[in-house]
């Protein structure tokens, strides 16, 4: 009895213990997440002005040149389009086979004079992509970086905390399984009592109960036990006396005959 009221206690201990780790991790890697995108989304904004003063101090021809460089110098895909959209430079494809990029989220806000930002998934270098583009003279300039350094960073932060929570879970586990066998032993012991007095049997004697709920629990058990061993010695007792007057009864009657 002791060893599955044990195992369950263990069992519901661990569980909670697992969920509330998964939790975190789930609201750890959100938050993180969300962060590092601000965080680049924020060193890309920078980087387009550099490039933006950059480019339109040079002529067109020779943007595709100067994309390279600053694509080299700021890690980051750069891409430069004209008013209607069509490609004039990129770092990473050739543009006379790139498609037009006029209705692009963050090329159609820079090519209405405003900074425009987006993510998603490049069919070009099939990868997804954090954008961001400004305006230039005559079109527009797009740096864009690739999620996958978001991806892997949350996976060294998912590690380290998956390296915390076990760290963590250990002692509590420990401390989880000493409380368990405490309480199941407590419960065995309730059990155990009940069952005797359940069999008639009400001189068990009472083990000790420490304080809690069960204790409580046992203690009201061992008052109720008390108080049938007292109702049975007074029926024991009223059963002699009975006994005695039928026996007393049966003497006269004798003596009389």
């Amino acid at each position: 009895m002791t060893h599955r009221i044990f195992g369950k206690l263990i069992l519901a201990c661990v569980a909670l213990l697992a969920v509330a780790a998964l939790g975190v991790d789930q609201l750890v890697t959100r938050v993180s997440s969300q962060d590092l995108r601000d965080s680049l989304e924020r060193g890309l904004r920078e980087k387009a002005q550099l490039a933006q003063t950059t480019l339109e101090a040079r002529p067109i021809e020779h943007y595709p040149e100067i994309v390279q460089r600053i694509a080299r110098s700021a890690s980051a895909r750069v891409t430069v389009i004209r008013t209607d959209g069509a490609v004039l430079a990129d770092s990473e494809a050739d543009p006379g086979t790139m498609a037009n990029h006029a209705t692009r989220p963050e090329f159609a806000q820079a090519l209405k004079g405003r900074m425009g930002t987006s993510s998603r998934y490049s069919d070009t270098v099939h990868t997804e992509f954090l954008y961001v583009a400004i305006p230039i003279e005559g079109g527009a300039l797009r740096l864009a970086l690739p999620l996958a350094e978001v991806d892997a960073r949350i996976g060294e932060i998912r590690t380290k905390i998956l390296q915390m929570t076990l760290l963590a879970l250990i002692p509590a586990i420990f401390l989880a399984a000493w409380m368990a066998r405490r309480v199941s032993h407590q419960f065995s012991n309730v059990i155990a009592f009940s069952k005797e007095l359940a069999t008639g049997n009400f001189q068990a004697n009472a083990p000790g109960f420490a304080g809690g709920e069960l204790g409580a629990l046992g203690r009201t058990l061992s008052g109720a036990a008390g108080h049938l061993r007292s109702m049975f010695d007074q029926l024991q007792e009223e059963r002699s006396r009975f006994a005695a007057a039928i026996y007393g009864i049966g003497e006269v009657i004798l003596v009389g005959v």
